[in-house]
């Protein structure tokens, strides 16, 4: 096909460029274009040639050569010149520097009155461009029924994107009522010509049963189709489906495959996904500087997940030296995003005092935060969770205040309520009437029922009054946070084993 263009001619009346006769198709300039991109000059000169005596097709390709080499303002140049001609393609190109601001001052007025001329000439991409400045309100109100009557035109062509945005904005009831259904039909048409976007919006239809029944191994197979496209998200998802074995075995190895094939691109959920597998050792060596490093990654993006996963680096010294007041900062970041976890970390710091003041007030306000967002135990499971060592210093308090009152006689008072046991004497009010209860009451196992249950009511209320400031200071100074859990219990079951001797021997004499 050859192109005549009037301002072409007028020019070459004027003696400013000589008469093209035999103008340049759109496959010799692009052949041109694609050969110079590679290296050849002389097909480069060529191209150059013709656009300087006013090819407009020759114009347009060089304009797209040199934006390739992102030598924006060269571009720019020869796409005006060939959007002056009145070429379409160029209009969109030069529209797209000013709406991007490549080459040329970013103005989106400027931008959309170059689209709006290749748009109304049925320029498809044009048409999607206005879509979109109408869908963001950029240089013109936002309105979405407009966005999508654009959208329409250009999807009605068989472009693919714009085929996506329609399906968008049903899914979503932006401009439109909402209609999956519909959605997804326009995903399809997208998703048929290998569109990735499309493909992965299909995948998440049948993985919610949005449209379509829901269907895990559907779902796979479309994420799988934009994965392997290199869409990063879809990379993502269908690491996820390994890592949890869902419509697909689990397999950790090839979870991380695709983890890191997204998070190469720079995908956070998916650095964050990598810091995962380093930290618990799945499907690779487990290794906390290298979670630490993918996690940073995500943070940096202010993925909330990573933000965390870095402040308990820092609170427990993973891989990084142990510092509260930064890892408060990371904690602060994911809280101020509305982490939950976050939240009832925050609050666990100002509760202790940990890198920041000390302050009950503050500490709850953040625990708040939290049990609103459904964390209704937050402040117990934040400290039964990283800070379980509080609780078992108790327990050898409990050890300590059994060898008190064994010391200072009050094992007496004890010994006389179980003698009366032994005679069925045991009060009505504490044991009831009948003789269920006397037939217990002359079982030897009463003993051992009582044994325990004033050894709690005895030992454990004074244990938290009287030892409790000196005990625990020292047991978290002289144990290791890792083996409390293992001493205490041990510990625990000695001081039971001593005191239930002592008592029963006492009783047989």
């Amino acid at each position: 096909m050859r192109y005549k263009y009037i301002p072409l001619f007028i020019t070459a009346f004027m003696g400013v460029y000589p008469m093209i006769t035999d103008a340049m198709t759109n496959s010799e300039a692009k052949g041109l274009s694609i050969s110079a991109v590679k290296g050849d000059t002389s097909n480069l000169k060529k191209l150059e040639q013709a656009a300087v005596k006013g090819d407009v097709i020759a114009q347009t390709w060089l304009g797209g050569y040199y934006y390739g080499k992102k030598s924006y303002r060269a571009a720019d140049v020869w796409f005006l010149k060939a959007a002056q001609q009145g070429n379409i393609n160029a209009e969109q190109s030069i529209g797209t520097a000013y709406y991007q601001g490549q080459g040329v001052p970013k103005n989106y007025a400027t931008a959309n009155a170059w689209f709006l001329k290749a748009a109304q000439q049925g320029n498809a991409l044009a048409e999607t461009d206005m879509g979109n400045v109408y869908y963001q309100g950029q240089g013109v109100p936002k309105n979405y029924a407009t966005a999508d009557a654009w959208y329409l035109k250009a999807a009605q062509q068989g472009y693919a994107l714009a085929e996506t945005d329609m399906g968008d904005d049903y899914a979503q009831g932006q401009g439109v009522p909402k209609n999956y259904a519909t959605a997804d039909a326009w995903y399809l048409k997208a998703a048929q010509q290998g569109y990735a976007l499309a493909e992965g919006s299909l995948g998440t239809a049948y993985y919610q049963g949005h449209g379509v029944p829901k269907n895990q191994a559907t779902a796979n197979a479309w994420f799988l189709k934009a994965a392997q496209q290199g869409n990063a998200l879809a990379e993502n998802i269908i690491g996820d489906a390994y890592y949890k074995g869902q419509g697909v075995p689990k397999n950790y190895a090839t979870a991380d495959t695709w983890f890191l094939k997204a998070a190469q691109q720079g995908n956070a959920l998916a650095e964050t996904d990598m810091g995962g597998a380093y930290y618990k050792g799945q499907g690779v060596s487990k290794n906390y500087v290298t979670a630490d490093a993918w996690f940073l990654k995500a943070a940096q993006q202010g993925d909330a997940l990573a933000e965390t996963a870095m402040g308990l680096a820092y609170e427990q010294g993973r891989g990084v030296p142990k510092n509260y007041a930064t890892a408060d900062a990371w904690f602060l970041k994911a809280a101020q995003q509305g982490d939950a976890l976050a939240e009832t970390f925050m609050g666990y710091a100002y509760d202790q005092g940990q890198g920041v003041p000390k302050n009950q007030a503050t500490a709850d306000a953040w625990f708040l935060k939290a049990d609103q967002q459904g964390k209704a135990s937050a402040k117990k499971t934040i400290r039964a969770a990283n800070h379980h060592s509080q609780v078992v210093p108790n327990i050898l308090a409990f050890l300590a205040m059994i060898l008190l009152y064994i010391a200072q006689g009050y094992l007496e008072p004890i010994y006389n309520f179980f003698l009366l046991s032994k005679y069925n004497e045991i009060p009505d009010y504490l044991l009831g009437k009948g003789k269920l209860v006397g037939f217990i009451a002359n079982q030897n196992i009463l003993i051992f029922i009582y044994i325990s249950f004033l050894y709690n009511l005895y030992i454990g209320a004074a244990a938290f009054i009287i030892p409790r400031f000196i005990i625990i200071p020292i047991f978290n100074r002289f144990f290791t946070a890792k083996n409390k859990i293992m001493y205490g219990l041990a510990t625990f079951a000695l001081g039971n084993s001593i005191f239930i001797y002592l008592v029963i021997s006492k009783l047989l004499k």
